[in-house]
């Protein structure tokens, strides 16, 4: 008798890719996630995932120009999430995630605001 093959949902590879994502990013924030339920362990990968993209184009070199074109695709894209029509991995899961644990678009604007190059710019200025 033949093993069954294993099916995989676009939500499961979704939650998958910001698992994987959250491993490669920070692995103490992955082993300490692992220690948690497993619905609050794959919401907490598609929220960091979501976090450290907005964050990683912040920290590359490049005009801010881009960076800010960067971020507002990923505003498109939270709006998408909250329409209900994620396109990226990324949204598929945190589509899912907000919708399980009622979380406040206001956050994750909050989280582009707050990487846009206007943003680290002026707070660099400050820390000078």
């Amino acid at each position: 008798m033949s093993t069954p093959a294993l099916v995989t949902t676009p939500l499961a590879a979704a939650y998958e890719y910001c698992a994987a994502r959250t491993r490669r990013a920070s692995s103490n924030f992955y082993w300490g996630f692992r220690l948690l339920p497993h619905d609050r362990r794959r919401a907490l990968c598609a929220v960091y995932a979501f976090c450290r993209s907005a964050d990683d184009i912040a920290d590359e070199p490049g005009a801010p120009r881009d960076a800010a074109t960067l971020l507002a695709r990923w505003r498109d894209e939270l709006d998408a999430v909250y329409a209900g029509r994620p396109r990226h991995p990324i949204g598929v899961a945190l589509a899912d995630t907000v919708e399980r644990f009622a979380i406040a678009r206001e956050h994750f604007e909050a989280v582009i605001t707050g990487t846009s190059p206007r943003t680290v710019i002026a707070w660099r200025a400050r820390s000078a």
